[in-house]
Formats: structure tokens, C-alpha cells, sequence
């Protein structure tokens, strides 16, 4: 009679390396990725008098426009971009795998990548200063911004957006941006406003104020009909003339 096969089954003994190799992949991403270190604070300064009217601003070290966000982010803004760039910021870990299987679909197909980028992707390129569009960088992008979104909520990824994102010229961040195409906080500005800027890190080599104003009017007021499709604004909103 034969004997039975000494030992565990080979399915067996796999699992205990198996467990360690993914234990030690999942601890080069929680600790050996550290967001924190992206993120520089390399501000400006804006002196405003008592009536809250801007004086004076100085540029940071980097020859930009960049200020200090010190307040929560305006139901305006945040409307705005989320329409603007990622409808389901809220609802996915980093990544939208029906956006990017499309954007790689057409990358594979030999056309250039484009779309695809969650909030989150977003930040990690803003941040490492990653610009290069290939399959690549989207991979590099998309084990990021899964551990962005294990290192902060999604409210401060969403801060972290508008603290980096490009307005035009040397203009970053939604606080300058502001400030310097309409002389106000962004809490004090309105659905026409806060749209236009909602629009313009999309291309601000080329669109901001001053600088293909029609393609500039055309984005925002698409954006204004897209809020007035999904009951956010009044028609009286959107048919307002204010730039």
C-alpha cells in the first residue's frame, strides 16, 4: 500500500513566504512612501489692511504668487472643482478605474495620454513635480495617490490641490489666485468666479485672464451650465454677465 506524501501540500508551504513578500511590499508603501515630505510651504506673504483690502504682497523664494490658505474651503470652490475635475473625489480610493482604463486604453492605442487622473494623482504630480506623460507616470501616479489617501482625509487632499495648483503666470494656489485676478478671499467669491478658477490649472500656460479670455469664457461658462443641469445654481446665476 502506499504511503501518504510526507510534509504539507506545495499550496501549503507558499503561503507563509507569500504572506512575508506582501508584508514587506505593503511596509515599503505605508513606510517607506512618506506624503509629508511632498509638500513644501514655501509662502508669500499678503499684508491687508482693516477693511480686509489687500496693501501689499511679496513673492516666495520661488518667484511666484503663493499664499497661506487659513480658512475651510468655500462650498463655491469646492463645487466647482470637484465638478470640474473628479465628480466621484469622494467615492473612490485615489483612483477611478473607469476613467483610467480609458486614458491607458488610448495610451496603448498609441495616442497621448490624457485624462484619467483622479484629485489625488493630481496632487502627487503637482507635488513631485512629475510632468511626463506616460504609462509610467500613471503607475507611479496611481501607487501614490493610493497612499495619499492612506495619509490624509479627503478634505486635506482637496486643501492640498488648492495650495498647488497652477492659476496662470507665476500665480499658485487658490488663495493667490483669488486675490490677484479679483481682489478678494476665496470665501467671498461668487458661482461665476469660483467656476473660472475652477477652470484653469486645467492649461494655465495658456488660459487665465488676459490670455485667450473667449476659450477662458467658453470653459467657465460650460462649467455654469453644468452646475445649472444638476439644480446648484439658479438661471439668474448662470445668465449673469460677471466675469
Amino acid at each position: 500500500q502506499q504511503e501518504p506524501l510526507s510534509g504539507r501540500p506545495k499550496t501549503a508551504r507558499l503561503v507563509a513566504p507569500t504572506g512575508i513578500v506582501l508584508l514587506i511590499i505593503l511596509s515599503l508603501w505605508y513606510f517607506g512612501i512618506q506624503p509629508n515630505h511632498w509638500f513644501k510651504t514655501d509662502f508669500g506673504t499678503l499684508i491687508l489692511d482693516n477693511q480686509g483690502k489687500p496693501l501689499s504682497a511679496a513673492l516666495n523664494s520661488n518667484e511666484q504668487f503663493r499664499f497661506v490658505h487659513t480658512d475651510s474651503i468655500p462650498n463655491k470652490v469646492k463645487t466647482c472643482v470637484l465638478l470640474y475635475e473628479d465628480q466621484y473625489f469622494y467615492y473612490h480610493p485615489g483612483v477611478n478605474p473607469v476613467a483610467l482604463g480609458s486614458a491607458l486604453w488610448q495610451g496603448v492605442k498609441g495616442k497621448k495620454l490624457r485624462g484619467g487622473s483622479t484629485l489625488s494623482m493630481q496632487v502627487v504630480r503637482l507635488a513631485t513635480g512629475n510632468k511626463a506623460k506616460t504609462i509610467f507616470r500613471k503607475v507611479k501616479e496611481i501607487v501614490f495617490a493610493t497612499r495619499l489617501e492612506a495619509a490624509f482625509s479627503k478634505d486635506e487632499i482637496l486643501e492640498k490641490y488648492l495650495s498647488l495648483a497652477p492659476y496662470g503666470s507665476n500665480i499658485i494656489g487658490i488663495e493667490a489666485a483669488s486675490w490677484r485676478y479679483f481682489g478678494k478671499a476665496p470665501s467671498g467669491l461668487s458661482w461665476s468666479q469660483a467656476a473660472m478658477l475652477a477652470v484653469l490649472p486645467n492649461n494655465p500656460a495658456q488660459l487665465y485672464p488676459g490670455k485667450n479670455n473667449a476659450l477662458l469664457k467658453a470653459k467657465r461658462d460650460a462649467l455654469l451650465k453644468k452646475l445649472l443641469q444638476e439644480e446648484i445654481i439658479s438661471c439668474l446665476v448662470y445668465t449673469s454677465p460677471s466675469p
